[in-house]
């Protein structure tokens, strides 16, 4: 939460320089606000959106990358798709609207976790809060952003855990799922277990994944070996 707040402030910081003369901030977006009624909260978003020149253009559509965890990516994200869609005449990307997703004081576990834990009794609202994308935040950016029909979900970690389970078993709703390092081990890799029967069951019309995991196998270790290893050390990429 103490991140959200630092950006927020910077977003805002045009707002504080006017009288400052010679001073212009650096804006990377804006925050907007949904109330959700699955979640019974107003949830901030962070919204970046490519310029266009409409005197020149008519209003494009621009395919729209998801981020959970935003507090912590929405940043470094807009710099990145920046550099590589549009600066210097790159184009290893498309221009797209990036849209953040923080977390409220308290609620991480408890939105990006699919099953409840006895660890934590506030877990276990993952299908809540996808609904809450499917229902209420996608239809609200599609209404006030010029989006395309392709849209990306991104999470790291527990935000991980919360796109292969996005996949899983809400296939459609995203185009292309990003995993990093998601927490597959939690609740004694339940997910994990149901995946090849869920698998299964799914329709696929061309979902892509790319999932990234931290090398922490030994020392000429192959991902084979990975598999019949026993320590610790390989836990989490086992």
């Amino acid at each position: 939460m103490k991140k959200f707040c630092v950006l927020i402030g910077l977003l805002c910081l045009s707002s504080l320089t006017k009288g400052q003369s010679g001073q212009q901030a650096i804006v990377l977006g804006h925050v907007d606000t949904v109330y959700s009624e699955v979640l019974r909260e107003n949830r901030p978003i962070l919204i970046y959106s490519p310029s266009y020149d409409t005197a020149y253009f008519s209003k494009p559509a621009y395919p729209v990358l998801y981020v959970l965890d935003g507090e912590g990516y929405f940043a470094s994200l807009v710099t990145m798709i920046q550099q590589l869609s549009a600066h210097n005449g790159n184009t290893v990307f498309p221009q797209m609207i990036i849209v953040g997703i923080p977390n409220l004081r308290g609620t991480r576990n408890r939105d990006l976790t699919p099953s409840p834990s006895s660890m934590d009794p506030k877990s276990g609202g993952g299908e809540a809060f996808t609904a809450f994308l499917e229902k209420e935040l996608i239809p609200y950016v599609d209404n006030h952003y010029a989006t395309a029909r392709y849209r990306t979900l991104i999470g790291h970690s527990l935000g991980g855990l919360l796109v292969i389970n996005t996949l899983l078993k809400h296939p459609s709703l995203f185009n292309a799922y990003v995993a990093l390092d998601p927490s597959m081990s939690y609740d004694e890799g339940n997910l994990l277990k149901q995946s090849k029967e869920l698998l299964q069951q799914q329709s696929w019309k061309q979902q892509s994944l790319f999932l990234g995991v931290a090398n922490t196998m030994k020392p000429g270790m192959d991902t084979a070996q990975v598999r019949s290893d026993t320590t610790s050390i390989t836990y989490h990429i086992r």
